[in-house]
């Protein structure tokens, strides 16, 4: 009688003895499994946006601080969250590129501080809202404006007003 070995009755009295009863075990283990789901859940959000954070803003001239990271990626959570549209944004030491694989509704900026150059790529339904009657075009306003700002000054915080000037356009 290998798989049906005698029960030992003596041992499942004294384990029943000595057994938590049924109504205050099930609440336990209620409680753990709430608590580990819980606990996993916060864990993985949290990852999320690490590596959301890592895959939207890129700084290939390792100038700038981690508060200044953590708020950029803030700001651009926010206007992601505001418009619904990936935001993806470069400081570069020489020229600015375009990434090579970008999806339509993504929008990209781009600054070399170095040259004073930067490239906002907008997706099509921003750039159609934001025609105006022809005699300037918002983006390339905003690509000069934000050049000249990032040869000057700190280029985390004119990206921060290029997000915000394009967040007032288009509301």
């Amino acid at each position: 009688m290998l798989f049906f070995q005698k029960r030992n009755k003596e041992a499942e009295k004294i384990a029943r003895e000595h057994q938590r009863p049924a109504w205050v075990r099930l609440p336990l283990m209620l409680f753990f499994f709430i608590i580990l789901g819980a606990l996993f859940s916060y864990h993985f959000e949290r990852r999320l946006e690490q590596l959301e954070a890592e895959s939207s803003f890129w700084d290939e001239t390792d100038g700038v601080s981690d508060t200044a990271r953590s708020r950029l990626n803030e700001h651009i959570r926010r206007f992601r969250g505001a418009w619904g549209m990936p935001v993806i944004a470069h400081i570069r030491k020489d020229i600015v590129l375009l990434p090579e694989k970008i999806e339509a509704n993504t929008l990209f900026i781009g600054v070399s501080p170095s040259r004073g150059d930067a490239v906002i790529l907008l997706p099509p339904l921003v750039s159609r809202a934001l025609k105006n009657d022809g005699t300037h075009d918002a983006r390339r306003v905003m690509e000069h404006e934000l050049g000249l700002c990032a040869r000057v000054g700190n280029p985390v915080s004119c990206l921060e007003q290029t997000l915000d000037a394009l967040d007032s356009m288009l509301r």
